[in-house]
C-alpha cells in the first residue's frame, strides 16, 4: 500500500513537471523555521519545531518545499519513564491559490516523508525492564495553510498537516521564511 502511494505521488510529480518545464523557477528561494503543536496518534499533544527550504516552483502555482521536523513526548509514572521522539525529513508540493488584491496566499499540499522514530522505557526500580527501540517509517503528508508577507524579505506561514504513517500525526505550524536573493 505504501509503495503504491509513493509511486502515485512520484508519477503525479513527473506528469505535472513535464508539462510545466517552461514555467519552472527552481532553486533555493527561501529558508525558514517553525514551531508546531503536534498530536501523535495514541499520545498526548506535544510541542515540536522544524526548518524548511522553499525550492521554487515547477509551474506558476505549484511549489516545492523540503523540510525537517522534530518532536518528542515523555511521560513518567512512579519509577517508570517512557519517551518517544520523531525526526522527519521530507518533501512537499504545494498548490498556491491566487487571490486578487491581497498578500495572503492560501495553499493545499501533499508530500512524502521519512520518519526516524525512537522509543525508550526506563524503570529506576528494576533496570531489567528497560527497553529501547528505533524504527524508520515512510509517511504521506497532506495539508494546507497560508502565507503572507510581513516585509519584502520575510513571510509568515501558518499550516496544518496530517501525516499518514505507522504513527499518524496531526500538526499545526507557525513559522517565518526569509527570502534569499532578489
Amino acid at each position: 500500500m505504501k509503495m503504491k502511494i509513493l509511486f502515485l505521488t512520484v508519477l503525479i510529480g513527473v506528469l505535472v513537471s513535464s508539462h510545466a518545464s517552461a514555467q519552472s523557477n527552481m532553486g533555493l528561494k527561501a529558508i525558514g523555521g517553525r514551531v508546531a503543536f503536534v498530536n501523535p496518534e495514541d499520545l498526548s499533544s506535544t510541542a515540536g519545531f522544524g526548518a524548511f527550504a522553499d525550492l521554487g516552483t515547477i509551474s506558476t502555482n505549484i511549489g516545492l518545499e523540503a523540510h525537517v521536523d522534530y518532536w518528542s513526548h515523555s511521560e513518567e509514572v512512579m519509577t517508570t519513564k517512557s519517551s518517544i521522539h520523531d525526526i522527519a525529513f521530507g518533501g512537499r508540493t504545494k498548490y498556491m491559490f491566487e487571490l486578487q488584491n491581497t498578500s495572503i496566499r492560501p495553499f493545499v499540499g501533499a508530500g512524502v516523508s521519512v520518519h526516524f522514530l525512537n522509543a525508550k522505557v526506563t524503570d529506576s526500580s528494576d533496570p531489567s525492564l528497560n527497553a529501547d527501540d528505533s524504527s524508520t517509517k515512510f509517511g504521506l503528508d497532506v495539508g494546507g495553510g497560508m502565507a503572507t508577507h510581513l516585509t519584502e524579505q520575510i513571510d509568515f506561514r501558518t499550516e496544518a498537516w496530517y501525516v499518514v504513517s505507522d504513527m499518524n500525526q496531526f500538526s499545526l505550524n507557525m513559522g517565518l521564511a526569509m527570502k534569499l536573493g532578489s
